[in-house]
């Protein structure tokens, strides 16, 4: 059953090539949205109504510089995008899980075909699917996903980093231990699985979407450079969430991001 005019789920995203680099690597999927010409700035924005209704929304920064990651960013939205027409017809948690594990595993193949005749690389994944009732959060890599609710910053996903892996098993007692290299070398992406058969993303639980909570995924071009209390205080504030994502990525660029940096919100409210 979808119910309709009491809630509203509203996005928006804004991709930028930053300061530094020369293209745009970062790629997104905002409902059925997605930069498909990969240009150097880009925004787009979501709204439905239609809670019950299944959507989809991801953050994916390409690796491998130049072109590489360029294009396996936007094949794998343009996979997801294609997947979420699937998510309509899906009854049950289970058939919507099973849809995005299928969807990591295709935009993986894709990315390995297409790399044996052409320079392409692979990239990140963090893909937030809800049906503005429940929410779940898939991920492969360090692009992230984070909650904030009642001014607190929840993070969802955790890197898939040498660093991290290092720090877990004990190795380095915190981050700051690590290398600049070893915070960003990934050790879980899409397009990494040269088998084509065991891709799988790092699942989060399904969580209850509630009013006025606030979902933020983003490229480590943002949140390399930004602190979480200083994003959980943007996001409380309130304002359109085009007001709230000008804010974020300014920020971010004011801190001399030097990466391509992509910022997108989803947000659950009553009208």
């Amino acid at each position: 059953m979808i119910f309709r005019r009491e809630y509203k789920i509203e996005g928006y995203v804004k991709s930028d090539v930053g300061t530094v680099r020369e293209n745009n690597e970062d790629n997104f999927l905002l409902g059925r949205l997605i930069n498909r010409d990969s240009r150097a700035k880009q925004e787009a924005s979501f709204s439905t109504w239609a809670i019950g209704e299944w959507n989809c929304f991801g953050v994916f920064d390409g690796i491998g510089g130049g072109e590489k990651g360029e294009l396996a960013s936007l094949f794998s939205a343009q996979v997801f995008e294609g997947k979420g027409k699937k998510l309509k017809e899906c009854h049950s948690y289970k058939e919507v899980e099973l849809v995005l594990q299928k969807a990591f595993l295709e935009a993986n193949n894709r990315i390995i075909l297409a790399g044996r005749n052409s320079p392409v690389c692979g990239t990140t994944g963090t893909i937030l699917v809800t049906d503005g009732i429940a929410a779940k959060v898939f991920h492969v890599g360090d692009s992230r996903c984070c909650l904030c609710r009642e001014g607190e910053n929840y993070r969802l996903t955790k890197d898939q980093t040498t660093a991290q892996l290092k720090l877990d098993i004990g190795i380095y007692r915190s981050l700051e231990d690590a290398t600049q290299r070893e915070r960003h070398q990934l050790t879980e992406y899409i397009g990494r699985d040269l088998t084509q058969e065991s891709l799988s993303p790092e699942e989060g639980e399904w969580i209850d979407f509630r009013e006025r909570d606030v979902f933020l995924l983003s490229s480590d071009g943002f949140h390399d450079f930004c602190d979480p209390g200083d994003t959980a205080r943007i996001l409380s504030q309130g304002g359109s969430v085009r007001e709230m994502a000008d804010t974020l990525l300014a920020m971010a660029l004011q801190k001399e991001s030097d990466d391509n940096l992509t910022v997108m919100l989803v947000r659950k409210i009553r009208e």
